[in-house]
C-alpha cells in the first residue's frame, strides 16, 4: 500500500525532508563506531607489543640461567677479552696481564 502526500507538487522533496532528520544519527553513530574501532586496535596494537617485548625478554634471559658449564665458559670468554682488551691498551688501563685479577680473586 502506497502513502501519497495530497496537495504537494514536490513528492519526492518531501520523501527526503522526511528522512532528514535522520542524518544527524547516522552521522553520530559512524563516528562512534569509528572512534571505538580506532580505540579497540590501538589497545590491541599496545598490547601485541607488550606480549613481544615479553618474549624478547625472555629470550635473552634465558641464556643468563644457564647450566654451570655454560656459565663457567662465559666467564673465560669474559676474562679472555677483558686479557686481550688490557694487552692491546683499551678498556681504559694499561695493566699489565699479571696484575689483572683472576675470576677467583674477583669473587666470582
Amino acid at each position: 500500500m502506497r502513502v501519497r502526500h495530497q496537495g504537494n507538487d514536490r513528492g519526492g522533496t518531501v520523501a527526503l525532508l522526511d528522512q532528514l532528520p535522520a542524518l544527524p544519527g547516522v552521522v553520530v553513530g559512524s563516528l562512534g563506531s569509528y572512534a571505538v574501532r580506532s580505540l579497540t586496535e590501538r589497545r590491541r596494537w599496545k598490547r601485541q607489543r607488550e606480549e613481544r617485548w615479553d618474549e624478547k625478554r625472555f629470550e635473552t634471559s634465558v641464556p643468563l640461567v644457564g647450566d654451570a658449564a655454560t656459565i663457567a665458559a662465559a666467564r673465560r670468554r669474559h676474562e679472555a677479552v677483558r686479557t686481550a682488551e688490557l694487552l692491546a691498551g683499551g678498556a681504559g688501563g694499561r695493566r699489565h696481564v699479571d696484575q689483572v685479577p683472576s675470576a677467583g680473586e674477583c669473587g666470582a
